[in-house]
């Protein structure tokens, strides 16, 4: 009887650390996000990230009076690391890459891979 109860409470252990759908980076990063994103000066600005489930990313980018509207594309590599393209850059320019963490549900950090900026992005939920 031990051994079962010892059986059960690690199947149960097991299916609790394997996470489900529920951790998938790809499907939970799906929708509107808000934070600031930084230049290699240093510079912020307001910015707006829509991620959607066909592999597109817009992103508006507000540093004054007019808003400026970047499309690319983006995929996670087998790492889990993000990957985005601007569609109007030139096919020899290389996607950047981000290290995405989920703080919680509506809170995510994106870690650009060659300078180390860490975008913090809360999730827009019904305005």
């Amino acid at each position: 009887m031990k051994k079962l109860v010892l059986i059960f409470i690690i199947c149960l252990a097991l299916s609790a650390c394997s996470g489900g759908g529920n951790n998938n980076t790809a499907e939970r990063i799906i929708g509107t996000w808000r934070g600031t994103l930084e230049n290699d000066n240093g510079d912020t600005f307001p910015a707006e990230w829509e991620f959607i489930e066909d592999g597109k990313l817009t992103l508006v980018i507000s540093p004054g009076v007019l808003d400026v509207v970047q499309v690319a594309d983006y995929w996670f590599d087998d790492d889990g690391s993000l990957r985005i393209k601007d569609i109007t850059a030139g096919e020899d320019v290389e996607p950047g890459r981000r290290i995405v963490e989920f703080v919680s549900d509506d809170v995510i950090t994106l870690t650009a891979e060659k300078s180390g900026i860490i975008t913090i992005l809360k999730r827009v939920t019904g305005e």
